[in-house]
Parts: C-alpha cells; structure tokens; sequence
C-alpha cells in the first residue's frame, strides 16, 4: 500500500492492484525516459553547434594534436548519446 499526500495535506491511500497505481507509476516512468532523452537530446545541440564552427575553421592549429583529440572526443560522445 501507497499513500501519497495531496498539496491540501490529504492522505490518499491505494493498493499495489489498484489501477489509479498503475497509472501514477507508468506516468513516472513516462516522465523519467522522456527526461533522459530530452537530456541527451540538449546534449547532442551543445556539442553539434560548436564543432560545426570549428569545422571551418582553417588554421594550422586545427591540425594539431590537441584538435585531434578535440574531434576524436567530439565523435565518441555522438557515438555514446546515438546508443
């Protein structure tokens, strides 16, 4: 058994089998999974719009190990947030 506690400080008691349960815990999850892929998502934006500039860019410095590094990064975190 549940009890959860209104914004009015009512408690409002449920059982495991009770419908109104399951409810509330998919909507839970629902919430939590579109949380985590609206983070990846936002992630995915701050990395892309950056590197698209640096991409351009025509230095030598961007021939460096540093800047290799910077886009081998760069490719396993798309990579990661892609799984």
């Amino acid at each position: 058994m549940m009890t959860f506690k209104s914004p009015k400080c009512l408690e409002v008691s449920i059982s495991d089998s009770s419908p109104l349960y399951h409810v509330i815990n998919n909507d839970v999850l629902h919430v939590q999974v579109y949380g985590g892929l609206r983070w990846a998502q936002e992630l995915r934006q701050r990395l892309e719009v950056p590197m698209g500039s640096f991409k351009h860019v025509e230095h030598p410095c961007m021939q460096s190990l540093d800047a290799k590094k910077m886009f081998t990064k760069y490719e396993e975190m798309l990579k990661l947030l892609s799984e």
